[in-house]
């Protein structure tokens, strides 16, 4: 059976999944310090779950996002890593992707995406 979870705030988030062993976190909306927690609990929930094969976030429909959100998503990657569960970014906003790219960190969640079918909303600024 599927999992649904939903968080109200100026961002959202939801979980679904498993499917086939992939839990989908999307994030749409603005994040930042006040509402990085709330990803930090979701992403936690998660893993610590019984986790899933592969965590998988899209990131498509973020507006804002700053470095405390950042933390977050590379202190669950790197749980993730210690579980064996990869975590990837299918897809990321404009926003996601300049931060990754100011900070050289896309190659670390797999983007581009390397999940089959996803595509990038966000261009690389190179």
């Amino acid at each position: 059976m599927a999992m649904l979870v939903t968080w109200s705030m100026p961002g959202q988030i939801q979980v679904s999944g498993p499917v086939r062993g992939t839990v989908t976190v999307t994030l749409a909306g603005s994040f930042d310090l006040a509402n990085a927690p709330q990803i930090a609990t979701t992403l936690r929930r998660v893993l610590t779950g019984p986790a899933p094969a592969r965590l998988v976030l899209d990131a498509a429909e973020v507006d804002f996002c700053d470095c405390s959100v950042l933390r977050e998503l590379l202190l669950a990657r790197a749980e993730g890593e210690s579980l064996g569960c990869p975590v990837v970014l299918a897809q990321a906003s404009p926003v996601l992707v300049w931060l990754l790219d100011l900070f050289d960190l896309g190659r670390l969640f797999g983007y581009p995406s390397t999940v089959p079918g996803a595509g990038s909303t966000g261009e690389s600024s190179g």
